[in-house]
């Protein structure tokens, strides 16, 4: 079923103000801090980020690219997935190029926490 675009806009919008109060206001852990850095940014939606793999990402000399696009992040979070990327370890703890394939940027109980919370907070 394909959904409205106009929806999707408000929801990005409406989700890119939230995680920027939320980053500003409190301390999160790695994984959602990147998470939402990248709902931040609004070049990705929740449906992207849920699929998305560290195979997905690259540095570049512009920042960082997700699936083709540029992804403005802050400069910590841009630093941070810089890292990760030198390093080959993820926010878990898993190597990004481990035989089992890439893993996931988010895992699946990070983004329904942190959905949750981005559905209830009030700016």
């Amino acid at each position: 079923m394909k959904s409205n675009r106009r929806s999707d806009k408000n929801r990005a919008d409406k989700y890119s103000s939230r995680a920027a109060a939320m980053l500003d206001q409190f301390h999160y852990d790695r994984a959602e801090s990147l998470f939402l850095a990248l709902m931040e940014s609004k070049a990705l939606t929740i449906d992207e980020i849920r699929e998305l793999t560290w195979a997905q990402v690259r540095n570049s000399y512009e920042g960082i690219i997700i699936l083709d696009r540029p992804v403005p992040l802050r400069d910590k979070y841009l630093d941070e997935v810089r890292n990760i990327l030198e390093t080959g370890i993820d926010c878990y703890g898993n190597e990004l190029a481990s035989s089992d394939g890439s893993p996931r940027i988010i895992t699946k109980e990070t983004l329904k926490d942190i959905t949750r919370e981005l559905d209830q907070f009030k700016s």
